[in-house]
């Protein structure tokens, strides 16, 4: 979909269907559906999830495969440095202002800020300049997918980074599934609590991230 469309568009559909999700998600939770007085609700969260794991694939992707779009060859480095320190700035404040709000207002009100701020997110994407795709898309997509698979194959270093990158997101993926679990359980340290947590997680990507960019600016 990358390769065959226009990534910008792609973006802003993903930060469309993301805050339609919280949008349903904080009805569901208002009008008393999504709660402890029905048990078997939980299947709203497992079908939300399952979109919004779909779509941050979309999102991902995108976002990292417009930056050449974006920048020059010279300055692709620094651009992707900067941008995961912007990723890891709002990854450390976003999740502690998240439980703040769940402590003092309600779930909704940080479901409904979510969505808020996604659709501002889309009126700024807007501004990015549209480009022609990368792509010209005359393979069929599994036949793109399988010389994407040899390529990998035949690059050693590019194969060693996929699976350290597997590997750390099949170690790391758990314990951030399992820390809201943790902090109610165990801490006991309520939404804010939470959120702090997840937000410090983010400072070591933070302090990489910016000693990658320091790299790129000297070169």
């Amino acid at each position: 979909l990358v390769d065959r469309f226009s990534k910008k568009r792609l973006i802003q559909i993903g930060q469309a269907v993301t805050a339609m999700t919280s949008i349903i998600i904080a009805i569901f939770l208002k009008t008393g559906i999504l709660s402890n007085m029905h048990p078997g609700s939980w299947w709203i969260l497992v079908a939300t999830s399952a979109v919004q794991g779909m779509t941050s694939a979309l999102l991902w992707s995108s976002r990292l495969a417009i930056i050449p779009e974006l920048v020059s060859k010279d300055n692709v480095a620094n651009a992707t440095a900067l941008n995961t320190i912007g990723i890891n700035i709002f990854q450390f404040v976003a999740p502690a202002f998240g439980g703040f709000l769940i402590d003092k207002i309600n779930f909704e009100a940080a479901f409904m800020t979510i969505s808020g701020l996604y659709l501002i997110a889309i009126f700024i994407t807007n501004f990015l300049p549209a480009r022609e795709t990368t792509s010209s898309g005359r393979q069929h997509v599994i036949a793109d997918m399988v010389e994407g698979f040899r390529y990998v194959r035949k690059n050693n270093a590019l194969l060693w980074i996929l699976l350290y990158t597997l590997f750390c997101t099949m170690v790391v993926l758990p314990l951030s599934s399992m820390i809201s679990v943790f902090s109610d359980s165990i801490l006991k340290v309520g939404g804010t609590g939470l959120g702090l947590l997840q937000g410090f997680s983010a400072a070591g990507s933070f302090i990489i991230a910016i000693v990658i960019a320091s790299f790129a600016i000297k070169k």
